[in-house]
C-alpha cells in the first residue's frame, strides 16, 4: 500500500514538473511574444512619429515659402502701386505740357507735318476732319493746302476740348477714324511711358 502510495506520488511530481516546464515555456513564449510586440509598437510608433516630424516640417516648409511669396507679392504689388502713382503724375505733367505746346507755332507745324502723314494713303472723295474751334482759323489753311495735293475735300467738325488738341480724320461714312488726337497719343504711348518709368526707377534704385 505504501509502495503504491510512493508511485501515485512520484506520478504527481512527474506530471507536475512536466505542467510546470510547460507553463515555463509558454510563459517564456509569452513574454518573447509580448516583447515583439511591444518592439513592433514602438517601430509602429516611431514610424509614426517620423512621419508626423515630417509633416510638420513639410508643413513648416510650405507656411515659410508662401510667407516669403506673400512678402514678395506684397512688395510687388507696392511696388506696381508706386509706379502707377509716380506715371499717373507723369501723364499728368505731360497734359499740363501739351496745353502750353498747343499755344506756340511749333504746335501748328506738328500737326501740319502729322495730318500730311496721314493723308498720304487716302484715296480721293470727301473727309470729316475734326479739329479745335481755337485751332480751325490757324490750322484750315495749312490742312486744305495739304488736302488739295491729294484731290481731298475736307468738311470740319468740331474736336472736343478733352482731346487736347491734334485732329481726326474720317470717311464721309464714317466707318473709320484715324485719331491724331494729343489725348490718343499720350494715352497710346502710356504703356511705352510706364515701362521706361519702371526701368529707370530700378536703375535708380527706387528713386526717380
Amino acid at each position: 500500500m505504501i509502495l503504491l502510495e510512493n508511485k501515485l506520488d512520484i506520478f504527481e511530481k512527474i506530471v507536475f514538473l512536466d505542467k510546470e516546464k510547460e507553463c515555463l515555456e509558454k510563459l517564456v513564449e509569452e513574454k518573447s511574444k509580448v516583447q515583439k510586440d511591444l518592439e513592433d509598437k514602438e517601430k509602429e510608433l516611431d514610424g509614426v512619429k517620423a512621419e508626423i516630424i515630417e509633416r510638420r516640417v513639410n508643413l513648416a516648409n510650405r507656411q515659410k515659402y508662401e510667407m516669403i511669396s506673400e512678402v514678395n507679392e506684397n512688395s510687388r504689388i507696392l511696388e506696381l502701386q508706386k509706379d502707377e502713382e509716380l506715371l499717373s503724375k507723369l501723364i499728368e505733367e505731360l497734359y499740363k505740357k501739351v496745353l502750353s505746346f498747343v499755344e506756340t507755332d511749333e504746335y501748328l507745324n506738328f500737326v501740319a507735318n502729322k495730318f500730311k502723314g496721314a493723308v498720304c494713303d487716302l484715296k480721293q472723295g470727301k473727309y470729316i476732319v475734326g479739329i479745335l474751334d481755337e485751332d480751325r482759323e490757324k490750322l484750315s489753311k495749312k490742312l486744305i493746302e495739304i488736302a488739295e495735293d491729294k484731290n481731298l475735300e475736307l468738311e470740319y467738325e468740331k474736336l472736343p476740348t478733352q482731346y487736347l488738341g491734334g485732329f481726326t480724320i474720317s470717311d464721309y461714312n464714317k466707318t473709320y477714324t484715324i485719331d491724331g488726337s494729343f489725348k490718343t497719343m499720350i494715352e497710346e504711348s502710356r504703356y511705352d511711358i510706364g515701362k521706361l518709368l519702371h526701368s529707370t526707377l530700378k536703375k535708380a534704385g527706387g528713386e526717380i
